[in-house]
């Protein structure tokens, strides 16, 4: 899957400021995961140390370009993480 230079752009800023957040090591872009199934679908994936205890979002981290359903992204061991 070919991710948009623009989207690349658009999230290097946001992306910046997730990674401030206590808890969180990374932000990428991806293709969508759920319940161990991949999507043709590009989402924000945010890393973070414990899957167990994973930080609040800013409230306008949903307002960033792409789809955003919940998907946290991958906690430790490389398993996504559900709001």
């Amino acid at each position: 899957m070919e991710i948009p230079e623009e989207l690349i752009t658009e999230l290097e800023v946001p992306a910046l400021e997730l990674s401030d957040l206590q808890g969180v090591h990374g932000v990428g872009l991806g293709m969508r995961e759920e319940n161990e199934e991949f999507f043709e679908e590009l989402a924000v994936r945010i890393y973070v140390d414990d899957a167990t205890d994973v930080p609040e979002l800013p409230a306008h981290a949903g307002e960033q370009p792409g789809r955003h359903d919940g998907d946290m992204g991958e906690g430790s061991g490389g398993r996504p993480v559900s709001a």
